[in-house]
């Protein structure tokens, strides 16, 4: 909760607490603190340490008495694939990206595997592959839509405009766009926010619409917020 509110001290101080508590009699509990650590260090660019967070991970959801938890080990494998794609290492994170969505599906958690599809659409989008990005953003952003999961479901807008922008649709992305604008009371993540309206001054830049492009430089959240 800490850490979808955007606070990341408090949400570091407890995945920290857990993963000590944990390190001994609860695998699982390890896991996640694991988990947790990587996320804040994805957030924060720490992308190499991010890695080995979820590296720990996966060996202790693999080590689990009953022979390993498909929900913990298809997270693990989500966060090492973000993390290895911000260190420019695109095949491993899609391979790592591709071993997520594949347990996520097994055990029938259709929004991570959505999560994990809105990851591989950044992926393609870092290697030039704009219309397969827009594929696997839309496909994610519909189960968002579905199952009210708000913050991803305004991430993934934002990258699938930037996507339309770079495949030369203004008009496609402003219509994106759009659709994030009632979304931005529901977040409670300043840096989410930031993204959203860094996403929305790019689209009204690109349709001509300077007024729009500066009411939303206007709105950006306060540094440090």
């Amino acid at each position: 909760l800490e850490y979808r509110a955007g606070h990341m001290a408090a949400a570091t101080r407890l995945f920290q607490q857990a993963e000590v508590q944990a390190s001994t009699t609860e695998p699982a509990a390890r896991a996640k603190a694991l988990m947790g650590l990587g996320s804040v260090a994805l957030r924060d660019g720490r992308a190499e340490q991010a890695e080995h967070y979820y590296s720990q991970a996966l060996d202790a959801a693999a080590r689990i008495e009953t022979g390993g938890d498909v929900g913990l080990l298809g997270n693990a494998y989500n966060g090492r694939g973000v993390a290895r794609a911000q260190l420019g290492q695109l095949d491993a994170a899609a391979s790592d990206l591709g071993q997520a969505r594949m347990t996520m599906r097994r055990t029938g958690d259709t929004v991570s595997a959505a999560m994990v599809g809105s990851n591989l659409g950044r992926i393609e989008g870092l290697r030039n592959h704009w219309s397969q990005a827009v594929q696997e953003f839309d496909a994610a952003i519909e189960v968002f839509r579905r199952y009210q999961v708000f913050d991803y479901m305004a991430a993934t807008l934002a990258s699938k405009a930037m996507a339309e922008l770079n495949m030369v649709q203004p008009a496609a992305a402003a219509a994106t766009i759009e659709r994030s604008v009632p979304l931005l009371p529901r977040l409670e993540d300043a840096r989410l926010v930031a993204v959203l309206r860094g996403a929305q001054v790019e689209v009204a830049l690109a349709i001509g619409q300077l007024e729009q492009a500066e009411q939303a430089l206007r709105a950006l959240p306060v540094s440090g917020t």
